[in-house]
């Protein structure tokens, strides 16, 4: 008899034959059979299921045993990280705090759930998640940079710094802390700390874009204005890491233009509204640039559209704080969705009627404006 798995008379195919073709599951499952109430097993089981690309039955896995009466905190946090990596919030907020609840000393569950928290921008709860996850283990070196992002607001960025710090003290990989110190202190207008910071997180992390980035605006902003070759050569680095981020490519248009370098400077403008249609300042440089260096038509065409697409871009700051101040009322999840429409982001418009429906399923036109967005993107393709 032919192998189905060489192709040539041999043995029968043992565990490990297939093992290489269904993945390391096909094992677990064998021993969970032999063991059902082996809830450590259960949940080896349901990782690698998740891992082959099957959550659907790592969920089932996990909750068969929830029914069976294996309400074990590992089990609510098995299913907590399922649901977090693929990115369903609710479920892991949900299981999280069910793990929290079995053991409320758990400082790692706290971690979890104010990670959750800060995804769905409820920074209040993540806030006490953290502090609570630093009050049980003060040496957890991911709570004070969980408190650092959190406190980068201009009202405590003193506080921020004092949590970067620790975290650097605690931690042996401090290239994180370092990028986030960088950019604390960019916003405080501590350019020689903000470089200095800098240089220390792109050393710990060369191959991060946003090391790279946060380090040339730290050159780019200097008062003293006498860094550009150094924030060229940063920006330029950051590029090569991550070559679609149009923000970079904005960065260095502005410096070329300051630099009197115009045909470079609108190259890198045209670059970034490649890449950021929908940015409105970025478009509005390329317009002045362009009516500056003799193309009075097409800059002019450009400011126009430039100036609509700001008032947009405007209207959604605004609808975003909003957001996250009230996430629970469906006008300004209604008005962001039209404003995406607008831009012509008509997936955004779809993803955030679509939430609409879910949240308040009888706000007026949410539904209807849902499927009018569900057609404009299939026309798209």
């Amino acid at each position: 008899m032919r192998s189905l798995f060489n192709g040539g008379a041999s043995a029968p195919p043992n565990l490990s034959d297939l093992q290489k073709i269904l993945g390391p599951s096909i094992s677990l499952k064998g021993k969970l059979k032999a063991n059902p109430n082996d809830y450590i097993l259960r949940i080896q089981y349901a990782v690698a299921l998740d891992n082959e690309g099957n959550a659907s039955d790592a969920e089932d896995v996990l909750r068969e045993a929830l029914q069976k009466g294996q309400k074990k905190p590992e089990i609510y946090h098995a299913l907590g990280m399922l649901y977090l990596k693929n990115k369903l919030y609710s479920g892991a907020i949900e299981e999280f705090q069910n793990e929290i609840r079995l053991a409320p000393k758990n400082a790692q569950a706290h971690l979890n759930l104010a990670q959750v928290y800060v995804y769905v921008n409820q920074n209040k709860p993540a806030m006490q998640e953290f502090e609570t996850a630093q009050k049980i283990d003060p040496n957890n070196a991911d709570a004070y940079l969980g408190l650092a992002l959190l406190n980068n607001t201009s009202e405590r960025y003193q506080y921020s710094v004092r949590y970067l710090m620790e975290y650097i003290k605690r931690t042996s990989s401090p290239g994180s802390g370092y990028a986030l110190l960088c950019r604390v202190y960019i916003n405080m207008r501590l350019n020689d700390k903000a470089i200095e910071a800098g240089k220390q997180a792109t050393t710990a992390l060369p191959n991060d874009a946003a090391c790279w980035y946060n380090l040339g605006q730290s050159y780019a902003y200097h008062p003293a204005s006498t860094y550009d070759k150094e924030a060229i050569a940063a920006f330029e680095r950051a590029i090569q890491v991550e070559s679609n981020w149009g923000g970079i490519h904005f960065e260095l248009a502005r410096i070329y233009e300051r630099q009197k370098r115009y045909d470079d400077a609108i190259l890198r403008y045209s670059d970034c509204v490649r890449l950021l249609p929908n940015n409105g300042k970025a478009l509005y440089q390329l317009g002045r640039l362009l009516v500056q260096r003799g193309r009075a038509d097409e800059g002019q065409k450009t400011i126009t559209k430039a100036q609509n697409l700001i008032r947009l871009n405007q209207l959604e700051t605004q609808l975003t704080a909003k957001i996250a101040a009230n996430p629970t009322e469906p006008r300004y999840v209604y008005e962001i969705g039209l404003v995406y429409k607008d831009q012509g982001e008509y997936q955004k418009a779809v993803n955030t009627f679509g939430f609409l429906v879910q949240m308040a399923p009888n706000y007026p036109k949410a539904r209807e404006t849902w499927e009018e967005m569900k057609r404009a993107v299939a026309l798209q393709h």
